[in-house]
């Protein structure tokens, strides 16, 4: 019987010692080899520095996406309502504050000063006012609105006319007995106001 050859490792390629003998010692592997190679350092983005920024259109659209179209459609309703009262509100207010200023014009008899004021911004703009507080209001309120408008437009109007009046009357004409007429556009005067705290009061509630 022929006895087995002998086993042989020539056949292997050339290892370094450390392989062919198992040994994974770390003091016999080279350094960047025993070494874990460092973590890049977390970035930041803008939004795990901060918490979310949510707009309020933004809000809305996930409401509607939430609960149908509907309720999209009614929430933007109620929004731009809320907008058009807030911004008739402001604008009547302005208009208010700008009508003050005519009382002393009369008392002086500055009657050209009052036609400006009158025919100047804001007052001069209270139609397209009173239409987007129509427009912003309930249907409860559209009636006293559009009666209140066409009030206030016929005193900025008889106001404006009975000043008109004044203007044609000169020393001369005084001295002739023909008088200066006073009364009359603080009356008118005092319709404006009225018409225009009414205004703010619906745009207000």
């Amino acid at each position: 019987m022929t006895s087995a050859p002998a086993f042989t490792t020539s056949f292997l390629p050339s290892l370094p010692p450390t392989f062919r003998t198992g040994c994974t010692c770390a003091s016999q592997m080279p350094l960047h080899m025993t070494q874990a190679a460092p973590f890049p350092p977390a970035s930041k983005s803008p939004s795990s520095r901060s918490g979310p920024s949510y707009t309020r259109r933004a809000v809305v659209s996930l409401f509607g996406a939430t609960f149908g179209l509907s309720a999209f459609a009614h929430i933007e309703r109620a929004m731009a309502a809320s907008d058009g009262l807030t911004l008739s509100r402001t604008s009547l207010q302005s208009i208010r504050a700008r009508v003050d200023d005519i009382d002393p014009l009369i008392a002086a008899a500055k009657w050209d000063s009052v036609r400006t004021v009158l025919a100047s911004r804001p007052v001069v703009g209270v139609k397209d006012v009173c239409n987007q507080l129509l427009n912003a209001s309930s249907q409860d309120a559209g009636g006293a609105i559009v009666g209140l408008r066409e009030d206030l437009q016929s005193a900025i109007r008889l106001l404006d006319t009975s000043v008109y009046a004044n203007v044609f009357i000169g020393e001369d004409r005084q001295i002739l007995g023909t008088k200066v007429d006073y009364d009359v556009p603080k009356i008118y005067l005092g319709d404006v106001k009225d018409a225009l705290d009414s205004l703010i009061d619906i745009a207000s509630s």
